[in-house]
């Protein structure tokens, strides 16, 4: 309720010319084809009803923050792609309720580019602690983290864009309709 409550106050944010501030800056990575089509495949392996899209939505987030990064330049399609390994599986409270579903990451790129972008920008995170990820399912129910290890469906995971855009934080209240 309170995010619904923010997202609304935010709405009413407009600048002179009557028109939506954006809420912060959104940085996150985006994965090659490979890894998608992996990425599809852990998807079904794990029988996941209600997966994201991968096409449109399989990104990890570097930086989440609500202050804007005026000066930020985002890296773009990278000169050399870079890997990530997944370690394991996540259930992390999503912000309706539901139980989110993720596989955590081990990159030394994500992790040090986040670092990097907090200490440059002076950018805000709302977490106590920057832990790479990759979103499965906003909404994977009971599903039990126990019973699967990423190792047995997939080995590494190929980075090759970072992107920025205008963080919206109503993101969740025009996703639920």
């Amino acid at each position: 309720m309170k995010l619904y409550l923010l997202a609304e106050q935010l709405k009413k944010s407009e600048t002179k010319n009557n028109r939506r501030m954006p809420d912060g800056t959104f940085v996150g990575v985006r994965f090659d084809a490979d890894t998608k089509l992996k990425v599809k495949q852990v998807i079904k392996g794990l029988g996941l009803k209600k997966p994201i899209n991968v096409d449109d939505d399989l990104h990890t987030t570097v930086i989440y923050s609500r202050k804007q990064l005026p000066n930020f330049k985002s890296g773009g399609m990278l000169k050399e792609s870079v890997t990530a390994k997944p370690t394991k599986f996540t259930l992390f409270s999503a912000r309706d309720g539901n139980n989110a579903l993720v596989m955590e990451l081990d990159s030394e790129f994500l992790t040090s580019r986040h670092k990097n972008i907090m200490k440059e920008h002076e950018a805000e995170y709302d977490w106590p602690s920057y832990k790479p990820h990759l979103t499965l399912s906003y909404d994977a129910g009971d599903f039990d983290v126990g019973k699967h290890t990423p190792s047995d469906y997939i080995d590494n995971l190929t980075i090759n864009e970072e992107y920025d855009e205008p963080l919206q934080l109503d993101w969740l209240v025009k996703n639920k309709s």
